[in-house]
């Protein structure tokens, strides 16, 4: 495909402005706005308009573009390269990606997996949309891949990774502001590009946001995410039972101080910071309003907090008053607020939008001083030239800079471009040097050896992970800082998933000088792999269902339920207590035998009886033997509850490259219970984490 070169320095669309020195000159693409920007382990930016459609894949706007960006000189240029939804991979479908959710995979790959959209039906448009996408760009020309559907129709939907490894799809809105989804997704990746998918009740409350809720793991349990953002004051979301739950309490009202309209919500090493405009003793566009919680405290006392110095000091609030802007958490722990909204999404000059005094150009600095530990805002008086809001995006680049970009309206060209802010970090010369490849597995609690290079008289003050930036609507799915255990030149990564979820981060190191690194862009993982069971037999039982693979991705709308790739086991009148179900796993070539086997098993039981346990075995040279570090595992006590539990105990000789048959065991077993399995994961260590 064609690909254009723009180059800052030769546009004179804009009037003259005076630049400060931290803001690079505005650069105009063509008739096109960047209302969604996600950042790929290529270092290039995937971004496209509200029009990216496969009706569009032939038109001369092609809606979506590959930008690679060259910062080597003093000011950015970029090329652009189309890569439309094809008609021949979509067909003439009214699927939108428009106002869809996304979020990095933590495959190999990193491909971008997509929720929902943006419709067409019956010439009405702003409709929810089924469809599941995933963007490859290791796959050119072929980029863009349909996977699948949602029951619910969705646009505006969270998509989260959980603790496992999973993207759980969440709220939105289906065929109107006002008409919230009836189910949510967990959907589970799998080799090939393959998805198995199964539908949840959703039982929120109707104060429950349904436009992107801002949701985060809970750090301290794997089995919960926590909603603290969009329009809804706070909700944890109970991955066993599949409820939501009320959480992050008010403290005097405090729910209320920040505007409910497309706020932002971030987290700091566990320190959630919401802002937005002062909603407390009158609404107030100007005033800016924050709201705090720490994920690292008990889960059943977090508050909403505001005097983050300490009681008896005064609320820690950004100045500005903004709407649909977007926060940029910065490698040295910083936060900055850049554009938004004053008022509504398309301002005019009656509402003196256009006026000095009213325009979100000076971005806001969040920051903590090392010395005394106190926390406060600062207007930054270097000004952006273009005044952005609703559709702003923004994203922080490997190499410390800033690109902001699109807002609304369609009609105002000075939209259609993009800026880059570079910090003041970026001034100090002399910048450490991780000595860590770009796109390099890291295993959770596994140091790795990476003196960091850093100039004579300094010290090396943090190393940080911060999320791979997939940004829409001022807001970045999951956008997140975790810091990492730096000692005698070894990095170490969280011991626990609920830390940091599966995926891709960028790595930062900041000096005692205040100096950043170059980012380097690496994946986070488990150090085993999923692998697909097949041939599953029944002894003992009854089996029904799909006895050739218990995954199945749903590519159809099912309305009652997800029948598809179930299998239920039920005992017969007089064959024992027990029921058995076999299956094989395949442990590839590159399987590191020496860190032995871990088999993850999750699967919905119905019917539980008092005392029921379940056993794992594998077959040793035609013989059965246990397997699990404990003897029996208690399933879940609930009906259609999700069970984890590992296991990890399995010697050399057992666990050699091919086939090997393992059986699960359940007992205490009444004659016609039933075990119903909708999902069974088997996980092996592996050198390469696939």
């Amino acid at each position: 495909m064609k690909s254009h070169r723009y180059s800052l320095l030769t546009l004179s669309l804009f009037a003259c402005v005076s630049h400060a020195q931290n803001w690079e000159p505005p650069t105009h693409i063509e008739d096109f706005r960047p209302i969604h920007m996600i950042l790929l382990k290529s270092g290039r930016l995937l971004t496209f308009d509200a029009g990216l459609s496969p009706n569009n894949g032939v038109a001369s706007t092609p809606r979506a573009y590959l930008v690679d960006l060259d910062e080597s000189g003093p000011v950015t240029q970029a090329s652009l390269t189309p890569v439309p939804l094809s008609q021949t991979n979509f067909g003439s479908d009214s699927i939108n990606m428009f106002c869809s959710g996304h979020i990095h995979l933590p495959d190999r790959d990193a491909t971008v997996f997509f929720a929902g959209g943006n419709r067409v039906v019956d010439g009405v448009e702003n409709m929810g949309t089924h469809s599941l996408v995933t963007f490859n760009e290791s796959a050119a020309p072929n980029y863009w891949e349909r996977v699948g559907e949602m029951d619910d129709p969705r646009w505006y939907p969270e998509v989260t990774i959980t603790p496992a490894g999973k993207l759980f799809v969440n709220a939105g809105t289906r065929y109107t502001d006002t008409d919230p989804p009836i189910s949510s997704d967990m959907v589970t990746p799998l080799p090939g590009n393959q998805f198995f998918r199964s539908r949840l009740p959703w039982d929120a409350p109707l104060h429950t946001s349904v436009y992107y809720p801002h949701t985060l793991s809970d750090p301290l349990d794997p089995n919960y995410l926590v909603i603290a953002g969009g329009q809804v004051h706070g909700k944890r979301y109970n991955l066993v039972s599949n409820t939501f739950e009320n959480h992050i309490w008010g403290n005097n009202g405090l729910n209320w101080k920040i505007f409910p309209v497309y706020p932002t919500v971030t987290d700091i090493d566990g320190l959630v910071i919401k802002t937005g405009q002062h909603n407390i003793g009158g609404y107030d566009r100007d005033r800016g309003a924050a709201l705090y919680v720490d994920l690292n405290t008990n889960p059943l006392s977090r508050f909403w907090f505001d005097k983050l110095n300490g009681e008896g000091t005064d609320p820690v609030d950004p100045a500005i008053g903004r709407r649909n802007h977007i926060p940029v958490i910065l490698p040295n722990k910083d936060l900055m607020l850049f554009a938004g909204n004053r008022f509504g999404l398309f301002e005019t000059e009656d509402e003196g939008y256009f006026s000095d005094d009213k325009r979100r150009r000076q971005p806001e600095l969040f920051h903590r001083d090392p010395v005394t530990g106190q926390y406060s805002w600062t207007v930054i008086p270097d000004s952006a030239s273009v005044d952005r809001g609703y559709h702003v995006t923004g994203v922080l680049l490997p190499s410390g800079n800033i690109i902001i970009s699109g807002s609304e309206p369609i009609w105002d060209l000075n939209k259609h471009s993009f800026e880059v802010y570079r910090p003041p970090y970026q001034q100090i010369p002399n910048k450490p040097v991780i000595p860590v490849a770009n796109s390099s597995t890291l295993y959770y609690g596994e140091p790795i050896s990476a003196s960091i290079d850093v100039h004579e008289g300094r010290s090396i003050e943090s190393v940080v992970l911060i999320t791979m930036p997939t940004v829409t609507h001022g807001h970045s799915f999951g956008h997140r800082l975790i810091t990492l255990n730096y000692q005698n030149g070894q990095i170490t990564p969280p011991s626990l998933p609920q830390k940091a979820t599966p995926g891709w981060y960028m790595m930062f190191a900041t000096d005692s000088a205040g100096a950043v690194s170059q980012g380097k862009i690496v994946r986070l993982t488990e150090r085993w792999s999923r692998n697909v069971p097949s041939k599953a037999t029944a002894q003992s039982v009854i089996g029904t269902g799909m006895t050739e693979d218990l995954f199945q991705s749903d590519y159809l709308p099912i309305k009652e339920g997800r029948a598809t790739g179930r299998y239920t086991l039920t005992r017969r009148e007089a064959s024992g207590s027990s029921a058995n179900l076999e299956f094989l796993v395949t442990v590839p070539p590159t399987g590191d035998t020496s860190r032995g086997v871990r088999l993850r098993l999750e699967h919905s039981i119905e019917e539980v009886v008092s005392g029921m346990s379940v056993l794992l075995q594998m077959q040793i040279n035609g013989g059965w033997e246990n397997v699990s570090l404990e003897d029996e595992i208690t399933p879940p006590t609930a009906t259609d509850s999700l069970q984890q539990r590992v296991l990890n105990s399995m010697e050399l000789p057992q666990v050699a490259p091919g086939n090997h048959k393992f059986r699960l065991r359940y007992f205490g077993l009444n004659a016609g219970n039933s075990i119903h399995i909708d999902e069974l994961q088997v996980g092996v260590w592996q050198s390469d984490a696939e």
